[in-house]
This record gives structure tokens, C-alpha cells and sequence, in this order.
């Protein structure tokens, strides 16, 4: 496997909703860049039937080393998870067919 780009998260949920004035929206553009995002990412949703958003702070990037095996380990933590399911159900069925 190789590194991948991802997205990492820098900020959740930025109160832009309900407007702001262009001067803090630069400071707060310069202060989340200056935290390494790279993207901000508006989500629509709806909430007891009103339109709602979400904003969220990116980094774009290759992962690091560290990213990189952790991702690896939790991919390898699912596999044998679901092999391990597997594993049972198969016994399950053979249980059953044998009786």
C-alpha cells in the first residue's frame, strides 16, 4: 500500500451560519491556514424541517508516516474482524448441516 491525500479535519463546526462580517472571515480564514487547512467544506442538511449547515476546516494532504501506519493497523483490525465473523457464521452453518 502507498500514502494516500486525505482530508484531515483542523475544525469542526464554524459559526458562519448566520453571516459575518468579511474582516473576521479573512482572520479566520488566515488563522485556520495557519493551522495547515487547506479546504472548508459546507454540508446542507435539514433539522425538524429547517435547512441547516455544517462547516468544517480541512487539511488536503499526503498523510504522514505516523497517519499512514495507523490507517494500515485500523484497516488490518477490520479485516480480521470480518474474517473472525466469518469464521463464525461458517461454524454456525456447519452446525446446522450437521445436525
Amino acid at each position: 500500500m502507498e500514502k494516500k491525500v486525505r482530508n484531515f479535519e483542523i475544525e469542526k463546526d464554524l459559526d458562519w451560519t448566520y453571516g459575518i462580517e468579511i474582516k473576521i472571515l479573512r482572520e479566520e480564514l488566515d488563522r485556520l491556514e495557519k493551522k495547515g487547512a487547506t479546504h472548508i467544506e459546507i454540508e446542507p442538511y435539514s433539522y425538524y424541517d429547517s435547512a441547516c449547515i455544517d462547516i468544517f476546516a480541512y487539511a488536503n494532504r499526503i498523510e504522514t508516516d505516523e497517519e499512514f501506519k495507523e490507517r494500515i493497523e485500523k484497516e488490518q483490525e477490520r479485516q480480521k474482524a470480518i474474517e473472525e465473523r466469518e469464521i463464525e457464521q461458517l461454524k454456525k452453518l456447519q452446525e446446522k448441516h450437521q445436525s
